[in-house]
């Protein structure tokens, strides 16, 4: 979860970054935003985040976002980073 109007550099430009890195372009990222208009959810999808939530979040919503993934699936997460992406690691990986 990222929130968008980080200082210094914004969550939108973080979340191209991380798609621009091998290593991160996997990780699942969520815009936690006080902006909820049509607009703002597509800024925020065009720049890499795969969910885009208006706060103050409901603690189910928190739950689905933090316990799924948008296929139905669990997501994985890394134990040594904390990182969470979008699918397990393969052996080619």
């Amino acid at each position: 979860m990222v929130d968008v109007g980080l200082p210094g550099i914004d969550g939108l430009e973080l979340a191209r970054r991380v798609r621009g890195d091998a290593l991160l372009s996997d990780t699942y990222l969520v815009a936690l935003t006080g902006e909820g208009q049509a607009t703002d959810r597509l800024t925020a999808l065009n720049a890499g985040f795969d969910e885009h939530v208006v706060k103050p979040v409901r603690a189910d919503e928190l739950v689905r976002l933090l316990a799924v993934d948008g296929e139905g699936g669990a997501r994985h997460v890394d134990g040594a980073s904390g990182f969470a992406f979008r699918r397990s690691p393969t052996a080619s990986d």
